[in-house]
């Protein structure tokens, strides 16, 4: 009797779970239905100053602009990839021979030959969240390679991707050779990304975003989440619009500070030397570029849009500026070891210091413009060794 009224438990709990999931399933997707995909709120473009002349700043490139881009897990890796996406300004593709996910480059329909296979591997930056399809920082590459070069036409494939961390390009890296994919160079841009999250938020070596385990991935592609992920995102950006947030307390330590610093240097260097052996063994040349950001530099010329980015970076992200001015240096030294052990790096932090003209849209994110001088920097190096 005891087994029986046990089994009418658990029959009457499961009972009552399957209904609660049903109610909650038809109210989310009603919801969902209401919400409809997640936006930022549309710019007035003419009021930031890193949108105002650029040809894309429509009203039609703000409703893709706005609209939040997912990720996908790669099973069985912490890595994330953007989620599939059609559209008239971004396009997210599954290409051959991995089958991962791309933000689509805009290459030449008939390179020259031979063709140099050009794999970028970075973050949010070489993602473009701010820019069409053509002016990325890889499509921008492909075109002035195969304008300056005679001898050899160029194909670049752009896996950026949010909040990537030296370690998961490293990891993308091993899957992509893994997986076919036989570069004849491989880019990395980074090192900012790395010293944000482990100085300024603390943890060294810790993924800023990383992939789902198996249930986490079935709950993402198969449980509606519309009004988890209208409240994650509205209380988000509630926090950065009231000046809710906070600096981390541990910034008020400078040993600590001092000492996430030789943490996170140490790691830098260990996963950039990995990924410049691994490209050696997969016969492809090796190019590492630490990327310009608000507080890499000093600038000559106190154009608008660095008042408006910084303004914008204070409330999301207190404290920043000041440690990332502290960091400047184990930057560079990490650089320039890297550059004594024969490996090509390039510093690009003082690269927009004398701009006369509006680049940033937020700390790290920039205009096609910016874009531009990105782009056109690693060219001079890929083609003339330039950089320094």
């Amino acid at each position: 009797m005891c087994g029986v009224g046990v089994g009418r438990l658990i029959g009457r709990a499961a009972a009552i779970l399957a209904v609660t999931f049903l109610i909650y399933v038809v109210v989310d997707l009603i919801a969902g239905l209401i919400i409809g995909p997640l936006h930022r709120e549309a710019p007035d473009f003419a009021a930031v100053p890193g949108f105002r002349g650029q040809p894309y700043a429509t009203p039609e490139f703000a409703a893709e602009y706005t609209q939040m881009q997912s990720f996908d897990t790669v099973v069985g890796t912490p890595l994330l990839w953007p989620a599939l996406r059609s559209g008239t300004y971004y396009n997210v593709d599954r290409l051959p021979p991995t089958d991962g996910h791309y933000r689509r480059t805009v290459n030449p329909l008939d390179p020259r030959k031979p063709t140099r296979l050009v794999l970028v591997i970075g973050g949010s930056l070489i993602f473009g969240p701010a820019v069409p399809d053509a002016d990325t920082i890889p499509s921008l590459l492909s075109r002035y390679l195969n304008a300056e070069d005679p001898s050899h036409g160029y194909e670049v494939v752009n896996a950026g991707v949010d909040g990537a961390v030296s370690s998961q390009e490293l990891a993308r890296l091993k899957f992509e050779l893994a997986h076919g994919l036989k570069p004849d160079l491989v880019v990395v841009i980074d090192g900012p990304v790395d010293f944000a999250q482990g100085v300024y938020e603390g943890m060294p070596g810790r993924l800023a975003l990383s992939g789902r385990g198996l249930f986490g991935e079935l709950v993402h592609k198969y449980v509606p989440l519309h009004i988890y992920d209208w409240l994650r995102f509205r209380l988000g950006g509630m926090a950065s619009d009231k000046g809710w947030r906070q600096a981390p307390a541990h910034l008020k330590d400078p040993a600590r500070v001092a000492q996430l610093t030789r943490e996170t240097a140490s790691i830098y260097l260990r996963n950039e030397l990995a990924m410049a052996r691994l490209a050696k063994e997969a016969g492809a040349g090796f190019l590492l570029a630490v990327n310009p950001t608000l507080y890499s530099s000093d600038y000559t010329h106190p154009t608008a849009d660095i008042a408006y980015a910084t303004d914008l970076a204070k409330r999301r992200y207190p404290g920043q500026s000041e440690i990332t001015r502290q960091t400047r240096a184990a930057l560079a030294e990490a650089v320039a070891s890297l550059r004594s052990q024969g490996i090509d790096a390039v510093n690009l932090s003082d690269l927009l210091r004398d701009k006369t003209v509006d680049v940033f849209i937020e700390t790290a994110h920039f205009n096609a413009t910016g874009h531009e001088m990105i782009a056109a920097a690693l060219a001079r190096d890929i083609l003339h060794g330039t950089g320094s």
